[in-house]
């Protein structure tokens, strides 16, 4: 109830501060053969996450990468049509099934995922936001000084992390403590010789995103620096913590909006942005999910001999 009531809210503040009319004709105009090469792109970031997924599994499991591509699309489809983000717990339900997997692993997995992202998009932000906040909000702000602040705020954060961990693992259950060390296999998996193939999909799936929002406004004839696309990215993805209806209509659209007024571009262009790339990320997806699932086309763990 709380997460509609906020999509509720954040659609209507847009409906109030844009013209819908001239959002209409925005999204009609839009070039869609940019739009399909988004759509691309698009599933190049999907396959890359697809591809980081099955390198942070167990060698030892007999899992494809088939296998992960269609329950990583299935269980976007379900995030995006129930509540409660349910298509992560499918997810991890289906990919358990699978030969030489189980429940743990595949968690540990997905919650080394989010880690790596978050490492990567809060690295990418701190980045590149100081330098487009020179050129766009404080024109005397030097990018230097706000970069190693929260390159050094960031890192001592951790560190507490880190020390508090270890200061009060002894409160953790033993049953808790074998997903942790589940969660850490993981993470060696991440630092090992084979890291950098890890981290190197992680790359070209952000990259691709990235480039996702790049195509979308020249698609829609909005002129913003290419950064902007990293910052939007970012602060979007962010907005997606947030509690909110399914597909996160509502606190994706302000998000991207609010980002996009603040650099300069106009409220009606900035929301017809919101609407194409929402668009963009959730419908192509969605319907392989959904074809997936209506076609009983997902991976089923083997039947015992004999």
């Amino acid at each position: 109830m709380a997460g509609l009531a906020v999509s509720v809210v954040s659609i209507a503040l847009l409906i109030r501060l844009v013209d819908l009319g001239e959002v209409g004709r925005s999204l009609r105009s839009a070039d869609l053969t940019l739009v399909a090469l988004a759509v691309a792109v698009l599933f190049v970031s999907l396959g890359a996450k697809t591809l980081r997924w099955w390198l942070l599994l167990p060698r030892s499991s007999e899992v494809t990468y088939g296998a992960l591509f269609s329950i990583l699309h299935a269980s976007m489809f379900l995030n995006n049509v129930l509540p409660l983000r349910a298509g992560d717990f499918a997810r991890g339900a289906m990919a358990a099934r699978l030969p030489g997997l189980s429940l743990g692993p595949v968690v540990a997995s997905m919650l080394a995922e989010r880690a790596i992202d978050a490492v990567v998009l809060t690295a990418c932000f701190l980045l590149v936001a100081p330098f487009v906040a020179r050129g766009v909000l404080v024109p005397d702000l030097t990018p230097e000084w706000p970069t190693l602040l929260a390159i050094v705020g960031g890192v001592g954060f951790v560190a507490l992390l880190v020390a508090a961990a270890r200061r009060y693992r002894h409160l953790v259950s033993p049953v808790w403590s074998g997903r942790l060390s589940e969660f850490g296999d993981s993470w060696r998996r991440v630092a090992s010789t084979e890291g950098w193939a890890i981290w190197a999909t992680t790359a070209v799936a952000w990259i691709a995103a990235f480039g996702v929002n790049v195509l979308l406004f020249h698609a829609m004839g909005i002129e913003v620096s290419p950064l902007m696309a990293v910052v939007v990215t970012c602060v979007t993805n962010l907005a997606m913590l947030v509690p909110s209806s399914p597909a996160h209509i509502g606190p994706y659209h302000a998000a991207a909006t609010v980002t996009l007024v603040v650099a300069g571009v106009g409220a009606s262009p900035a929301a017809s942005f919101s609407v194409f790339s929402h668009l963009v990320n959730v419908v192509p997806v969605s319907l392989v999910g959904g074809a997936l699932l209506a076609l009983d086309a997902l991976p089923r763990r083997a039947a015992p001999e004999g």
